[in-house]
């Protein structure tokens, strides 16, 4: 891989890290409105991973898909390095 195709890798995972964290924060103030209860305790990253799946929106979006895709496989490529290291997830 050249230091080219890193790069731009690197800004389409921020670009999609960046999207799923917009659908989270979204998603947290429509639980906040419809149920008064803050689920704020997780990251905006996760609550955006969970709204897509919850609210079933693979197919809705290519944008969202391909964000997904972009975010699930980097946090997969995460944990194998770490459990690979003998370090738990």
């Amino acid at each position: 891989m050249t230091l080219e195709q890193a790069e731009r890798d690197s800004s389409s995972l921020r670009s999609a890290i960046v999207e799923i964290r917009e659908l989270g924060d979204f998603f947290a103030v429509a639980v906040m409105e419809k149920t008064g209860k803050s689920i704020d305790d997780n990251s905006p990253l996760m609550n955006g991973l969970v709204a897509y799946y919850q609210l079933e929106l693979k197919g809705e979006s290519e944008s969202f898909d391909e964000a997904v895709d972009m975010v699930m496989n980097a946090i997969y490529k995460l944990v194998t390095v770490e459990i690979r290291r003998g370090n738990k997830p």
